[in-house]
């Protein structure tokens, strides 16, 4: 069925399935005043970092003279909250957030805020040489994953500004379901389900397809009742999931959760 567009600029664009998703439903990235989205718009670093904290709602921030330019900026507090957890590194000394943000740099950041480690650094775009080398392994593994399919004929584009919908389509293909009200949660989840409510959630009888992913800002707590996870729990809150009959489908590998006794 087609997506009723809520914005005037996106009922025939390649991601507006997605962007209906996340921006009117889960409110992750915003749209305008004016009723557009403008999905192939740029955007700045500080605006991607506010919505990286939008999605996972960090709670530590770096001191304010971390960065050389954040001081009294609009995206000061999710800058330095980014940095705090080692997300965002800026470029000696300085935050640059006004500046537009490439695809390499983006990728790179979303990969390190899901604690996602290269495999591998080999890249099988056209245009390998054009990547910066911190880039290399985290765009390699986030391709190896899926999580990347906007690029058209082999070529990445790495430093080419990273639009809105490309966003909300990498955002999409992580994370099938968002759960940001503390409440309980029963339905099936088709990939990964994340938990971003700060007061925690209590999911039960369901199965979840890929991963279950707390946040950082999840600080209440949570339970998990007849809950079959098939991928893994990654958790990067401080709450530890109180766990009734969960049935992995593997053998969880080491260090990962498994059910307690």
């Amino acid at each position: 069925t087609p997506v009723s567009a809520a914005f005037v600029d996106t009922e025939a664009h390649w991601a507006a399935e997605a962007i209906a998703k996340w921006s009117e439903e889960y409110q992750i990235i915003q749209g305008y005043e004016d009723g557009s989205f403008r999905p192939d718009n740029s955007i700045t670093r500080g605006a991607f970092a506010g919505i990286l904290d939008r999605f996972l709602k960090f709670q530590a921030q770096a001191p304010a003279e971390t960065f050389a330019d954040t001081a009294g900026t609009y995206w000061e507090s999710a800058i330095l909250k980014l940095n705090a957890a080692g997300i965002y590194l800026g470029n000696n000394g300085s935050a640059l957030p006004s500046d537009t943000i490439t695809r390499q740099q983006a990728v790179t950041m979303i990969a390190r805020a899901f604690g996602i480690n290269a495999a591998t650094d080999t890249l099988s775009y056209l245009d390998a040489e054009q990547f910066a080398e911190y880039a290399r392994g985290p765009v390699a593994e986030m391709t190896a994953r899926g999580y990347i399919t906007d690029s058209q004929e082999g070529v990445f584009r790495p430093l080419d500004p990273i639009t809105r919908a490309e966003i909300v389509s990498i955002l999409n293909n992580m994370i099938q379901v968002l759960v940001q009200e503390t409440s309980d949660y029963s339905a099936d989840a088709a990939g990964t389900l994340m938990i971003n409510a700060e007061g925690g959630a209590s999911l039960a009888d369901m199965t979840i397809a890929g991963d279950l992913i707390l946040a950082p800002g999840v600080a209440g707590p949570v339970t998990l009742n007849n809950v079959t996870i098939q991928g893994i729990l990654r958790n990067f809150s401080g709450v530890e999931p109180t766990v009734f009959q969960v049935v992995p489908t593997d053998p969880a590998q080491p260090g990962e959760s498994q059910t307690p006794e």
